[in-house]
């Protein structure tokens, strides 16, 4: 699945379905920081082609968090409310 959608790489979609096989997979020792940086860096793909998808802003934000970045994940949080009003207002879930 992960390689099918890799050949849909400048679909925003495809970037998050990326992130999310690898955030899953993360749980995987010892694999787990290689697999949520690179759910990170998918993430950060599809924010950066469709930035009006909440949902996908929440999961960057997470795998920030689950990787020990908060500051990154308050960013990522502080960059999807500039384009998602249901991310304004609210703290990390």
């Amino acid at each position: 699945l992960l390689e099918a959608s890799a050949r849909h790489g400048g679909h925003p979609e495809a970037a998050r379905l990326s992130g999310m096989i690898e955030a899953a997979l993360s749980g995987k020792w010892p694999d787990r920081e290689r697999r949520l940086h690179a759910a990170a860096a998918h993430f950060e793909r599809a924010v950066a082609r469709n930035p009006f998808r909440a949902s996908t802003w929440s999961l960057l934000e997470t795998t920030y968090s689950r990787l020990g970045r908060e500051d990154l994940a308050r960013a990522a949080r502080a960059r999807g409310a500039r384009y998602c009003p249901s991310l304004r207002g609210h703290g990390p879930p």
